[in-house]
């Protein structure tokens, strides 16, 4: 998502919603889903896809524009919501937890990111 975002795109669609476990599509290429069914065991997990998709739609409203950012740490994405809130989703794929510093406007934050996880930082205005 995020090398798109980066490049050009200015909507994000994630194709196949739910796939049976294994996620080979009709024509054989593998694939991701959101939601992976077990019909064996007639049960279903969420993906991390799933997770971050839902997440970022809860705190990137329509009509928001994504930020271009700088500094070291690259493993982030800022939006600019109508309202002028600002969103950071911020990931950290490490396995040990990382400490980062994010300036937004005038305003410093240190966030520790916890290992394998992501994190969304809100701004209620800039």
């Amino acid at each position: 998502m995020k090398h798109y975002l980066n490049n050009g795109v200015s909507v994000y669609e994630y194709w196949n919603t739910s796939l049976v476990k294994g996620g080979i599509s009709r024509w054989g290429w593998s694939q991701n889903s959101l939601v992976v069914v077990d019909p064996e065991s007639k049960t279903y997990n969420y993906t991390i896809e799933y997770y971050l998709l839902k997440h970022m739609s809860h705190f990137v409203r329509p009509g928001a524009r994504k930020l271009e950012t700088d500094g070291e740490y690259k493993d982030l994405l800022a939006f600019l919501n109508p309202d002028k809130s600002v969103v950071v989703l911020i990931a950290n794929q490490l396995q040990t937890a990382k400490v980062v510093k994010i300036r937004i406007g005038n305003d410093t934050f240190l966030a520790e990111l916890k290992p394998n996880s992501f994190s969304t930082i809100t701004v209620p205005s800039i």
